[in-house]
């Protein structure tokens, strides 16, 4: 279904922008006007469809106005070479070929970075994200209308932007170095700098200081070889503005490849943490059950003993199928948690009190497996419980979260806390969803809240 959209969305844009160069010969006006928000908006479109991440989406933009760019002159070059077809043909069919270039483009990057580049759905605000877009839409849009002022009055003719650049790609020294420089840009962006104003005033620095010293070495050489007047400033305004698009390019293509890279180490990072985490809990909670088995048989409780080992294999079974799930459904979570709280039952018999408030339609929403046995484990391991004081747990949905309360019985010799149960939900929740489990504690009481997806 959703490939069916992406044909549309495409395929639909690449008509209009047909259109949209029919109109601009009609009436007489550059066709970049027209074709520019249309490539733009097609690109915040399939990113929105895709739920790409906001930053990603910006370089995309970035990346696709100045590919449609080069992309779209060089094809209406060629066309009109090969059918000697007249400018107006060339231009629709360059235009239609280069929106769907950069459409599958945009889709191929998407499809090949999986869950990456993904917008989680706890960050994920529908106006906020249109909006930004929109912001970083109209920027781009006002700099392409400003490279198509200055090539109407001279300064860039139509194919000079073209001619330049193979200026640029001719000197290999000199592309080397910019690519370097590039390098070093994108990799500052994406590793060095946290904050969005920072990357900004970077970027406004940056690129130009690279460009203008690209512009200096390109012009310099190019002269030296065609024997040309060295310096030129009108020239040298054309090879900085050729060599700022390229640059910016160059870096906006840089970092979204050093972004995905980044983004696999992290998720790879946290994937061998959740191993980790996992690989400890389930000695730990098999010492804990074993200790309490052997109790019971040598206080001779066999029959005891007998519903121990039956629901314990029940949890132990459920502990298997959801090994390698990152999330459960709340449902099974508390069909399990009902076998562990009559497992407790055995060893605590009535110095215990669990109290499950779930509200129906949160059922089906989903948790972070073992997450709320974890919370019931650390209540009975850190607190005293007697028929005459019992610990009470609370255990309540609201829509949004789940809370678990227990009461503060304080125990007479402490156990040594390892912290791996709250460590394993707080990395669990953190690397699925985005936020934080929230964990309150006064004199009496003691509450943990997780959310609910």
């Amino acid at each position: 279904m959703r490939n069916i959209r992406h044909h549309i969305i495409i395929h639909g844009f690449a008509i209009l922008h047909i259109l949209a160069t029919l109109l601009s010969i009609v009436w007489g006006i550059a066709d970049s006007r027209l074709i520019t928000p249309l490539t733009l908006l097609m690109i915040t479109v399939l990113c929105m469809e895709d739920s790409v991440r906001f930053n990603i989406s910006a370089v995309l933009m970035i990346i696709g106005n100045l590919a449609g760019y080069f992309i779209g002159m060089t094809l209406m070059r060629d066309v009109g070479h090969l059918f000697n077809t007249s400018p107006a043909v060339n231009e629709m069919i360059g235009t239609f070929i280069t929106t769907e270039l950069i459409g599958w483009g945009t889709v191929l990057l998407s499809w090949s970075t999986g869950s990456r580049f993904k917008v989680k759905k706890t960050e994920h605000s529908h106006k906020h994200y249109l909006l930004s877009l929109l912001i970083v839409l109209f920027i781009i849009y006002c700099f392409r209308i400003l490279i198509n002022i200055l090539t109407t009055n001279g300064v860039l003719g139509k194919y000079i932007i073209y001619k330049y650049l193979t200026h640029y790609f001719n000197n290999s020294i000199l592309l080397v170095i910019i690519i370097v420089a590039s390098i070093f840009v994108a990799r500052t962006i994406e590793l060095k700098i946290q904050s969005t104003r920072g990357k900004t005033l970077f970027i406004l620095a940056s690129i130009p200081c690279i460009s203008f010293i690209a512009a200096f070495g390109c012009q310099a050489s190019y002269a030296r070889t065609k024997d040309l007047e060295f310096p030129d400033w009108f020239e040298f305004i054309r090879y900085f503005i050729v060599g700022l698009l390229l640059i910016s390019g160059l870096v906006a293509l840089l970092y979204t490849i050093m972004l995905s890279i980044q983004t696999k180490h992290d998720a790879r990072n946290t994937e061998y943490k959740y191993l980790s985490l996992r690989n400890q809990l389930s000695p730990h909670f098999l010492i804990n059950s074993l200790n309490v088995l052997n109790g019971l048989i040598a206080s001779d409780r066999k029959e005891d003993a007998g519903q121990y080992i039956y629901k314990l294999t029940d949890i132990y079974q459920y502990h298997l199928m959801t090994e390698g799930k990152h999330l459960i459904p709340l449902s099974e979570e508390i069909t399990n948690l009902h076998n562990y709280i009559d497992l407790l039952n055995v060893r605590f018999n009535n110095s215990l009190k669990v109290t499950i408030d779930i509200k129906p339609e949160d059922l089906d929403k989903s948790v972070v497996p073992c997450s709320i046995q974890l919370l019931l484990e650390n209540a009975v391991k850190h607190n005293a419980a007697t028929i005459r004081n019992p610990l009470e747990v609370s255990i309540t949905s609201n829509d949004a979260t789940i809370q678990v309360s227990n009461s503060l019985i304080p125990r007479f010799s402490k156990p040594k806390s390892t912290g791996v149960g709250l460590s394993y939900i707080k990395e669990q929740y953190k690397a699925t969803t985005g936020n934080n489990i929230v964990i309150e504690k006064d004199d009496t009481c003691f509450t943990v809240i997780l959310p609910l997806i």
